[in-house]
């Protein structure tokens, strides 16, 4: 009898490792990139040195509460490198960190080159370019990730996703922990169907 419980107790381990290993390996992969491929530098340029400057110093300052910063290396355009990160509100300072690190060497390889890329974890994004991209909006750099579930009522679930998401919004822009991060819920059927939501929002 105890053997047996043992047996059970060591097959529920392995499982638990099994998926906290699965669960850890990915939430390291990329969610997604964006490499646009308007302007490439040469290995040896200014600009390189400036792009390797700036991701050393967005990885070593990813050590904050906000889990948020941005960071110019260079003086002489269009040799600037201008860069940022911004870690999910409620992951840990580690998640946010360890995060920031692998995005930094990993977007060099998914846009080798290029003077402007964008990558996407679940944790954190990196962004860097060769212009400035502070407190400019730009509505190309997006990750579209759909759910195949399909909605019973469209026009409800639009109208409720629009309020939710203003409502989050504003929550998320009023935040005074200084993540600038909230989650919202809201039901839009008679079943009891629910939107979940989450925002970010930095003036970078």
């Amino acid at each position: 009898m105890s053997s047996f419980n043992f047996s059970d107790n060591l097959l529920f381990l392995c499982m638990f490792c099994y998926f906290t290993l699965i669960q850890k390996v990915l939430s390291h992969l990329p969610l997604g990139h964006n490499c646009p491929n308007t302007t490439t530098y040469t290995t040896n340029s200014s600009y390189a040195a400036n792009l390797n400057s700036l991701l050393s110093n967005l990885t070593s300052n990813a050590t904050g509460d906000t889990g948020f910063y941005n960071f110019t290396s260079g003086r002489n355009p269009p040799d600037i490198a201008y860069g940022l990160f911004l870690c999910r509100g409620e992951v840990t300072v580690d998640d946010c960190r360890e995060c920031v690190a692998g995005a930094s060497t990993e977007i060099l390889g998914t846009c080798p080159i290029e003077r402007r890329s964008t990558i996407w974890y679940d944790n954190c994004l990196m962004r860097y370019s060769n212009e400035s991209i502070f407190s400019i909006p730009d509505m190309s750099v997006v990750l579209i990730l759909s759910n195949p579930q399909n909605v019973t009522n469209q026009e409800m679930f639009n109208k409720t996703l629009w309020t939710l998401m203003g409502d989050i919004a504003t929550q998320a822009s009023n935040d005074q922990s200084g993540k600038k991060f909230a989650t919202g819920e809201a039901n839009f059927t008679a079943q009891q169907q629910n939107i979940l939501d989450l925002g970010n929002a930095h003036l970078i």
